[in-house]
């Protein structure tokens, strides 16, 4: 039959679908770059977690040469070729609706784009609410084709709103915390929360149109996501400046002199937000460290893989409500103490937390909602990992759940120092 030719139907044209896809389709149905192109964006997260995990665009990322080269790689896509094709799409709808210079492409784009639309196509070879092995994994690529999108978006755009130097982190809580309109980065604390969840907007939108993938929804669905993040960058960068030439700001005190160490005034339920949003973004990204794994099996005389197992199937997207409100739980507690008075936001990436955290597990008969959601939780999760009918014996049974509780505690303590 040959290769199919395009579509140049008025405002239906398939340029890139038809002239790009097939090497798409080829080179992902390929495993070995199917996990290329997840563990690149994975890494990427990893190496940026800081910057990103913040409240507001403070900090500038890129995407490296090598971690753009490999997209293309994965992808099998050659970003010169990519230009030829989106070129004589341009062309081939100059005067028309819109006009071609509107139409916002980067070879980046449309390589993640065609990715994207590869994983759509996965997903709807599978049974609706599919719950196996395979689904999962088309669902995470999917979930990693919102990430490159959002990121590299959000990534220029925030060298455009601020090109000299990097905001003020002060002047920008300020800002964002002060915004009377509704914003999604007040709800979320973070910055890569709310790229995510816009991007994951668009794709749920565009879902069926870029399963077709004609040049109009490509197009359409990229310009989508960078003109919904253009509007969220562009409402904090307002409120920002309005801070900035107010001179107004969460007031700075100097706590040690000697060490010339200035920490953010901050009230306590803000930055329970904040760090339990990095604690939980970082415990999910990253995985769970394996050397705490061990250290808290070792301790609690658990098997070491056994836990390795749970801490996995734990720190997933799966169970990201429930690592927060564990989390959210502990901080409240350590802060509503009568000890509290004492400690300081810097205690919790000490031993003062953990000693904390740990007299709180072994407190019985109690009907603090905190302690009690926390105790809930754990339970809940021994019940979803199957651990009563794997283990039998109560003592191991408690072991376990023990352990994961020290886990996680070492983690947080880990995070945040």
């Amino acid at each position: 039959m040959g290769n199919p030719k395009p579509n140049k139907t008025a405002f239906q044209s398939t340029y890139i679908r038809d002239m790009l896809y097939p090497t798409v389709q080829k080179a992902l149905s390929d495993k070995s770059n199917q996990m290329k192109f997840k563990s690149n964006i994975d890494k990427f997260l990893s190496d940026n977690i800081d910057k990103l995990n913040v409240m507001g665009p403070l900090r500038a990322i890129a995407f490296s040469k090598a971690d753009i080269e490999n997209v293309y790689r994965c992808t099998g896509l050659d970003p010169k070729e990519i230009n030829k094709v989106t070129n004589i799409m341009k062309k081939s709808r100059a005067g028309g609706a819109g006009g071609a210079n509107n139409i916002f492409v980067t070879p980046l784009y449309v390589a993640v784009t065609l990715a994207t639309r590869f994983f759509i196509i996965e997903k709807s070879k599978l049974k609706k609410n599919d719950t196996s092995k395979e689904a999962g994994e088309v669902d995470d690529q999917l979930k990693r084709c919102v990430y490159y999108i959002s990121i590299s978006m959000y990534a220029l755009l925030q060298k455009k709103y601020y090109p000299k130097c990097e905001p003020n982190p002060a002047i920008m809580e300020y800002a964002i915390s002060n915004m009377i309109e509704k914003n999604r980065i007040k709800q979320t604390g973070s910055m890569l929360d709310t790229i995510v969840i816009t991007g994951q907007g668009c794709l749920d939108f565009y879902f069926d149109k870029l399963k077709v993938g004609d040049d109009e929804s490509i197009t359409q669905y990229i310009s989508a996501v960078r003109t919904r993040i253009n509007s969220i960058m562009r409402k904090i960068t307002n409120a920002y400046q309005d801070a900035f030439k107010e001179r107004q700001y969460i007031q700075m005190e100097k706590e040690d002199m000697s060490d010339d160490s200035f920490y953010q005034a901050d009230s306590n339920s803000q930055f329970i937000e904040r760090t339990t949003n990095k604690v939980v973004q970082t415990l999910i990204v990253n995985g769970p460290d394996m050397k705490l794994v061990e250290v808290a099996a070792k301790n609690n005389e658990i098997s070491v893989s056994n836990l390795r197992s749970y801490m996995s199937s734990l720190c997933s997207e799966k169970y990201q409500g429930d690592l927060s409100k564990l989390v959210e739980s502990l901080f409240i507690l350590f802060f509503s103490s009568k000890e509290s008075q004492s400690y300081t936001m810097h205690d919790i990436g000490t031993d003062k937390f953990l000693f904390f955290a740990f007299s709180i597990y072994s407190k019985a008969n109690t009907n603090n909602e905190h302690i009690v959601k926390v105790k809930s939780i754990l339970d809940k999760w021994m019940d979803d990992l199957d651990v009563y009918k794997k283990s039998g014996a109560k003592t191991t049974i408690q072991a376990t759940r023990r352990a994961i509780y020290m886990f996680i505690v070492m983690s947080i303590i880990k995070i945040c120092k």
